[in-house]
């Protein structure tokens, strides 16, 4: 179980809980609602942040996504900050740093004031902008920790539980829109990725298709899974009646069977096979056949596909490949 935040129990009447009750409810049914409309990981940050300044009615606040390649934060969004350089607002942006303890110890740290502060480094900006006091939560989505919204004032502050409790509610409202920011990034890329596929398939397949020698593709047991226009109009046999048959139909009698047993050994070698066969036309008559096989294989480096390229040629060519 979480252990409760450092955050100060100030006595306040009741008429004070329900006008803060209310102000920080407005701010974060304001924020939530413009999350609908924000688009991109920087737009979501930058506004949470400018939440978390109205909530605590302080001047600074910055959000800091960790890196699961190399366990450092980097800063995505920021409200306050006086800087053209967005790294300024993380230096040592490691598991040594506020931020890596409080993604540690998984619960919202305080720090009363930023000189007596020792269980952490601090970047050398605090310093310089005169930041006092600051308090850093943990973003989770999931039960996983992503971030660290971190809110600072360069004035001393108290940090009350009903402030801790509206700043731990937005930062976990930003770590799922952030998580569904980056789910949206992952679908468009794999759109693109898709469409750019589709494309280099059809400019592939137009080809293929153009092409005046005959082509087949069969798979690993010589099944037809496509031939081309050309192989239609050079043997006959349509696409429809083909496709799904082994493609040894074409075979003639007068082939010699030794021939076939070296094309299906060095295509399972791996090699590409080159050389002159005897086939059967649709209508029954023989004739003399260049082709080239060539096995495909996949990223394991196994065979699963095979291309034959094929030419129709006359019994004097053929003779002279003897």
């Amino acid at each position: 179980m979480r252990e409760p935040a450092e955050c100060v129990d100030v006595v306040s009447t009741p008429h004070e809980q329900i006008q803060t009750f209310r102000r920080h409810r407005k701010i974060l049914l304001s924020f939530s609602r413009e999350l609908l409309l924000l688009s991109g990981i920087a737009a979501v940050a930058n506004r949470a942040c400018d939440a978390a300044t109205e909530l605590a009615d302080v001047r600074f606040a910055r959000i800091l996504l960790l890196d699961p390649a190399d366990k450092n934060f980097k800063p995505v969004g920021h409200a306050g900050w006086d800087t053209s350089d967005p790294a300024s607002l993380v230096q040592d942006g490691d598991m040594d740093s506020e931020a890596g303890y409080t993604y540690r110890v998984d619960k919202p740290v305080i720090i009363t004031n930023t000189r007596d502060e020792a269980r952490f480094k601090l970047p050398p900006v605090y310093q310089e902008l005169g930041i006092v006091t600051a308090i850093n939560l943990p973003m989770t989505d999931s039960d996983e920790v992503i971030g660290v919204a971190s809110v600072q004032h360069d004035q001393p502050h108290s940090w009350t539980d009903e402030e801790c409790e509206a700043l731990e509610f937005l930062a976990n409202i930003t770590a799922t829109a952030i998580r569904h920011c980056r789910e949206r990034q992952r679908a468009d890329q794999l759109t693109e990725e898709q469409a750019s596929a589709l494309h280099e398939l059809q400019i592939k397949s137009a080809a293929l298709d153009a092409t005046v020698d005959m082509v087949v593709i069969t798979d690993l047991y010589g099944k037809v899974e496509y031939v081309n226009p050309a192989f239609e109009k050079g043997t006959g046999f349509t696409g429809e009646e083909v496709i799904g048959t082994k493609f040894d139909f074409l075979k003639s009698k007068a082939a010699t069977p030794d021939i076939y047993h070296d094309i299906w050994d060095a295509l399972f070698a791996g090699q590409t096979w080159k050389g002159v066969v005897v086939n059967n036309h649709k209508d029954g008559t023989d004739y003399l056949e260049e082709q080239t096989i060539t096995p495909i294989t996949g990223e394991d480096g196994q065979v699963h596909h095979f291309i034959a390229v094929k030419r129709k040629i006359d019994l004097g060519r053929a003779q002279s490949h003897a």
